[in-house]
Formats: structure tokens, C-alpha cells, sequence
């Protein structure tokens, strides 16, 4: 995880900037099974003006071979309100497009690829709180709405991180994710997606500059 804020907390009378760049790879095998494997990446921005309104916008890439997602992608752009925005604590929620680009691959007999791509409406909501200046918790919502051309169809995207700052660089972090794909249609060759739902828990070291 890479990220990188213009200004610094210094100057919070100016406009502010925040690029952020995800990645991550999960690999999982059962004796000589391989029952997982998938990939992301993501690049978020978050532009603050001196308003209580802010632009949230976020593009991100998956791809899963074990459940036959050759890629998925997601681009969103969010104009967010800021309910709260004090030293210790920030509540952002917004309402905005996004577009969404799939790739399926299903290989039952012969291979077939279903793509589909369009246009949906994203919910997104974050909350982060300071409870002691060393200890922080984060929490963000993202909900994309059911896509016309593809059935009933949406998309659910739920993080929750707790981090404690060892030092003035080194933090650890204790984070819970979950993914939820709801689908209800089927392929040209009439085989139907299932829905997916994935969580993970993490405890992670972290260095900051």
C-alpha cells in the first residue's frame, strides 16, 4: 500500500489531495489442490476543498481464476458530503456514477466468455475516528447498484481496520474485509454465475515515512 497526501496536516486551511495505490495478491492450496487465487489492484483519490463537499474517486481490478474472473473492474466518481470533520473524527457518505467492466470465464465443456460492461449508481461511506493519537479506527462502505443489462445484480464492499502506532514509523493494524457479489442471472450458454461472498481478516505491520 502506497499513499500520499497534498498538503501536509500543517495547513488545514488549504485544499487537499490524497492518492492512494492497492495491492494485493491471495494464494490458497489444500495438499495438492489449489482452491484459490486471485489478485487486485486499486487506485483511489480523494480531493478535499474548503467545503463541506469532497470527491471520492476510485478504479479497481480483480481478477479470481479459481471462480472463473478473468477481470472485473470498477470506476467510480462520488461527490461525498462531510457530515462530520473535526481533529478526531470524519463521516463522509455520497451518492455517484460508476462504471463497471466484467469478464467471465466458465469451463464447463467448452469455454465461454461472457463480458459485460455499463454504467451504475455507487454508494460510498466512510468513518474514521481517532480514539488516542496513536490508535485510530477506519471503517468504509462501497455499494454498487444492480446493473440493467445483467440481471439483478450488485455489488457490496464492507472494510473495518483498527491500527496502533508502535512508533513514530511502525504500526500494526488489524483489519476485517468482505466482498459480496449477488447475482441472479445466466450465461449465453444458459449456466448459471453464483453469487460469491468473501471475507478475510488481517494483521498487518506497516511502515509510514
Amino acid at each position: 500500500t502506497i499513499g500520499y497526501k497534498v498538503p501536509n496536516a500543517t495547513k488545514p486551511a488549504q485544499p487537499r489531495h490524497e492518492f492512494g495505490l492497492f495491492g494485493a495478491y491471495n494464494f490458497q492450496k489444500v495438499i495438492d489442490t489449489v482452491v484459490g487465487e486471485n489478485s487486485e489492484v486499486a487506485l483511489r483519490y480523494f480531493f478535499q476543498p474548503l467545503t463541506p463537499w469532497m470527491l471520492v474517486s476510485q478504479a479497481d481490478w480483480t481478477r479470481d481464476r479459481i471462480n472463473g474472473i478473468d477481470f472485473r473492474s470498477h470506476v467510480i466518481a462520488v461527490p461525498s458530503y462531510r457530515f462530520i470533520d473535526s481533529k478526531s473524527a470524519r463521516l463522509l457518505v455520497g451518492v455517484g456514477p460508476s462504471f463497471n467492466s466484467e469478464s467471465l470465464i466458465v469451463s464447463s465443456g467448452p469455454t465461454v466468455l461472457n463480458k459485460e460492461s455499463g454504467f451504475r449508481v455507487a454508494f460510498y461511506q466512510l468513518f474514521q475516528q481517532t480514539i488516542t493519537p496513536g490508535l485510530t479506527f477506519r471503517q468504509t462502505l462501497l455499494i454498487l447498484g444492480r446493473a440493467k443489462d445483467r440481471g439483478d445484480t450488485y455489488n457490496l464492499r464492507f472494510d473495518a481496520s483498527l491500527r496502533r502506532m508502535l512508533t513514530r514509523h511502525l504500526s500494526l493494524s488489524l483489519s476485517y474485509g468482505s466482498v459480496r457479489n449477488e447475482n441472479d442471472y445466466v450465461l449465453p450458454d444458459k449456466t448459471p454465475v453464483p453469487s460469491q461472498s468473501i471475507s478475510t481478516l488481517k494483521l498487518m505491520l506497516g511502515y509510514r515515512l
